[in-house]
Order: C-alpha cells, then structure tokens, then sequence
C-alpha cells in the first residue's frame, strides 16, 4: 500500500472513531484514574519474574508484589526475593488520598529510609520505574487526546509532574493502559509496552510488561506467575518497623 493510501485509511479510521466518540465529558484525570495500572491494583499479592538485558548481559530476578486497599488508602509493597545481593530489598509506598510516602529498607544497612520528595524521581532499585512511578503520583494534566496506536484508537493522556513529561496510550474499551512514553525535559527516556493482561475476580491485572531504558540502553522484562496470584494478604507486611523481617 502507498504512503499516501496508508496515512489516508490512519486517518479515516481515527476521524470515523472520533466522530461516535463518547467521552467528550471525561477528562484526562479521570480517564487516568480508572485506567488498568502498572502497581495499581485492590487486594492482591503475586510473584514477579524480571530480565534485564545491557549489551549482551543478562541477568534474572525476582520479586514478590502485594497491595492492600482501603477506601482512598493503599499500601504497596516490593520485596525482592533474587539475586543474593538484593535479596530482602523492600520498598514500601503508602498512598493517602492527599499525601503518600516512600520508604526502602536496605538489609546491607539493616535500616528503613524514607525517600526525600527530592529524590522521588529516582530510579528504585533497578526496577525501571521511579519511586513516583510507583507511587503512581499525580501532577498536571493536559488536555485529552484521541490518537491510533498500531492502527488501534486510544485515548492519549499526557501528565506533566516535576518538569517530566509521562504519556499513556489507554485503550478506550478495556482501560488498560498498553503503552507509556516517558519524558525528562525534552527527552525520550523510557518506553513502557504493556503485552499481556488477565483477569482475576473480575480484576485487571498487568501479567506482562516491557521496559526499553534509552537512557541507559536496558531491556527489562516482566512477567507475573499467575499462579502466585492471591488474595491472601498478611497485613503486618505493611509496616514499616516489619519490612526487616523479609516474609513473604
């Protein structure tokens, strides 16, 4: 097909979507707040698989995920079960509706630090996201986009936070987010592509996901083993005073 025969049926098929669109009432927060989330989910623990691939190194790794819910409240937990050197490495992330917090716990210095709002865009332990990220931290919100993704309309939803730039392409009928762009200044930093997502008690959950670091020229890759998946929660998990003790 010519060029010019593409770009016209792109164009059809996004101004065709665009006229029965109906969330013309909806704003970009709100399409974002009920979108399917990385690290954003109610009442659920599972195991992650993660790959990190740097010029023809490879290294696995592993880490368990748990989040409590309650009302606007949450807590969202990461511990880190491989390699050795990180093993026990946790990262706490409490939201209220209005504030949140950050915490790590380091087993090397057997202590619990709280991340500085100064550092929230930092990257947490090699996860390819930043604290905020995972915080999922609000910032300012540009008006609603409608756009195509791989010849499929999405909503384009860009979020402006601490001079960086993050854009979500959000599937108008499922919610879920298939693919992050994430700017610092200017730049192209990282490229999130969501590949698999399942559902568990009529809950979305992200099963599979890619992370391309521009930055630091890094492929890391995730997959949730879905038989891990359970509601069974300790609550204890969530304080801060238990993150040494590296249950699981």
């Amino acid at each position: 097909m010519r060029r010019c025969d593409m770009q016209w049926h792109r164009t059809a098929a996004l101004l065709a979507w665009a006229g029965i669109s109906l969330f013309a009432s909806e704003s970009a927060e709100a399409i974002y707040a009920k979108s399917a989330k990385l690290f954003s989910f109610g009442n659920l623990r599972f195991d992650v698989a993660m790959t990190v691939e740097n010029e023809g190194n490879r290294q696995e790794r592993s880490f368990m995920v748990a989040e409590r819910q309650s009302g606007d409240a949450s807590s969202l937990l990461i511990r880190f079960r491989s390699p050795q050197n990180i093993k026990c490495t946790a990262i706490l992330i409490e939201r209220e509706q209005e504030s949140s917090s950050n915490a790590i716990y380091f087993p090397a210095l057997k202590r619990v630090r709280i991340i500085p709002e100064q550092e929230e865009e930092s990257e947490a332990v090699g996860m390819g996201i930043s604290y905020a990220e995972l915080d999922a931290k609000k910032g300012t919100f540009e008006p609603l986009e409608e756009t195509l993704l791989e010849g499929n309309a999405c909503y384009k939803v860009t979020l402006k936070r601490n001079g960086n730039r993050s854009i979500y392409y959000i599937d108008p009928v499922t919610s879920v987010i298939k693919k992050v762009e994430i700017f610092k200044g200017p730049q192209l930093q990282r490229i999130v592509n969501i590949d698999e997502v399942d559902r568990f008690d009529e809950q979305l959950l992200i099963t599979r996901w890619q992370v391309n670091d521009l930055i630091k020229s890094r492929k890391l890759t995730y997959r949730v083993d879905t038989q891990s998946v359970s509601r069974d929660i300790k609550q204890g998990l969530f304080y801060h005073n238990r993150l040494h003790r590296c249950a699981f």
